[in-house]
């Protein structure tokens, strides 16, 4: 990095993380790279950046998500919303979480994704692994993910970890859920 451009955003130099004679900045860090180097022409960047930079550039929303294959039902509006966020999300490499009220069936929302990964996983096998997804549940709702999991997502792998797995000295009231292909 220029001596210039790293006395002008010093404070940025703590965001990143040094490789090198360079800076490596996380994904979600992105735009406000790209707002920078804007005016810094003589700064190098690899071709990850220039991917992220491309994407960012032309987002122009997020769009309602679709059932996958393998989803049975149909999603209402709100959730297409929601699923296209989550999708959204995976698509950029963020972090992120889906909240509403109670009722508003944010279960079947995240059965959905998590079937559209179960797919892309499929259909990825031999090029790349994607990891199992892991849910943490209160105890009093794992019946309700399992029933659920079996009615929309039928294909979907679901092991369900409760009880002595809890650790003895924490009181059992979040169990996991393991979604594998």
């Amino acid at each position: 990095m220029p001596e210039e451009w790293l006395n002008r955003y010093g404070m940025l130099e703590g965001l990143g993380i040094p490789v090198g004679e360079g800076l490596r900045f996380k994904a979600t860090q992105v735009a406000l790279m790209d707002a920078l180097l804007a005016s810094q022409p003589e700064v190098n960047f690899d071709a990850t950046f220039l991917w992220a930079r491309v994407k960012v550039r032309s987002f122009e929303g997020v769009s309602k998500g679709k059932e996958p294959p393998g989803f049975i039902g149909e999603l209402r509006e709100y959730q297409r919303e929601g699923l296209g966020w989550m999708e959204f999300l995976r698509d950029f490499g963020f972090g992120g979480c889906l909240a509403d009220d109670m009722g508003l069936d944010k279960t079947v929302q995240i059965l959905a994704m998590l079937e559209a990964r179960r797919s892309l996983r499929r259909s990825r096998k031999a090029k790349e692994k994607i990891p199992p997804s892991l849910i943490v549940v209160p105890k009093s709702l794992v019946f309700n993910w399992l029933q659920e999991a079996e009615r929309f997502t039928p294909d979907l792998h679901v092991l369900n970890h409760t009880g002595a797995r809890v650790a003895p000295d924490q009181p059992e009231r979040l169990v996991e859920l393991t979604v594998t292909s």
